[in-house]
C-alpha cells in the first residue's frame, strides 16, 4: 500500500479559522459523473443511491463494522482498517449565506447545511490502512455541515470495502430535507481519489 501522510492538527486549525480557499476545493462528482463502471457499481450499493436512480443491485461490498460511537464521533474497524468520523458544533451560523438554493462560507459553497438553531461541522475525517494514515485533505471534509452521524439508534454513515479490499468507501448524509446531500470520499490502493456528492432521495 502507498504511505499517506495525516493533515497536521496545525493546519487543521487553520483551515477552521481561516476561509476555505476556493484553489483547494477538488471538483466533486456526481455518480452521473463516474466513467469508472466499477466505482460507480459499487457507490450504487451505499445509502440511497440504489433508491435514486432506480437501479438495484445485488451487494457487493463489505462493510465494516461500527467499533465505537458519541453524538460526535463514529469509529469504525476491522482487520487493518480504521475510519475515525467527528463532528463539532458550529456556532457562527452568521457566517453562512444562501443564495439560489446555494449555502456558502466566506465565499465557498457548503455541503449539507440546513437551516436550524443549532449547527455541527465535520472535524476530523482519518483513515488508517494497514498501518498507514490515508492523506484525504481537510479541504475534503471542512465544507461538510450538519451531518448528524448518529440519532437514537440509527447511523448516518457507513464504511464499505471492495471484496478485493482493493477500494474502500466513506459514506455519510450531511443535512436535512431538500438541503441533505449523500457524500462519500472514495479510497484506492490506500490513496484518496475524489468525492461523490449528491441529493438524498
Amino acid at each position: 500500500m502507498s504511505r499517506l501522510i495525516a493533515c497536521p492538527f496545525a493546519a487543521v486549525l487553520f483551515l477552521i479559522s481561516h476561509p476555505l480557499h476556493a484553489g483547494f476545493l477538488a471538483q466533486d462528482r456526481s455518480l452521473a459523473d463516474l466513467d469508472d463502471p466499477l466505482i460507480r457499481s459499487e457507490i450504487l450499493e451505499l445509502g440511497g443511491y440504489q433508491e435514486l436512480v432506480m437501479e438495484f443491485t445485488t451487494p457487493t461490498l463489505v462493510e465494516v463494522p461500527l467499533f465505537s460511537h458519541s453524538p460526535g464521533h463514529l469509529e469504525f474497524r476491522n482487520e487493518g482498517l480504521r475510519v475515525r468520523i467527528e463532528a463539532q458544533p458550529f456556532e457562527h451560523a452568521g457566517w453562512v449565506r444562501g443564495s439560489n438554493g446555494r449555502w456558502t462560507l466566506e465565499g465557498v459553497e457548503v455541503r449539507g447545511w440546513t437551516p436550524s438553531e443549532t449547527h455541527c461541522r465535520l472535524s476530523r475525517l482519518e483513515l488508517v490502512l494497514d498501518g498507514a494514515v490515508v492523506d484525504i485533505p481537510a479541504e475534503a471534509w471542512l465544507d461538510v455541515f450538519d451531518a448528524p452521524l448518529r440519532r437514537e439508534e440509527l447511523t448516518f454513515a457507513s464504511v464499505m470495502r471492495s471484496r478485493d479490499g482493493w477500494r474502500t468507501y466513506v459514506h455519510l448524509q450531511a443535512g436535512d430535507a431538500a438541503d441533505a446531500r449523500m457524500i462519500t470520499w472514495v479510497i484506492e490502493d490506500g490513496t484518496y481519489l475524489f468525492r461523490v456528492v449528491d441529493p438524498v432521495p
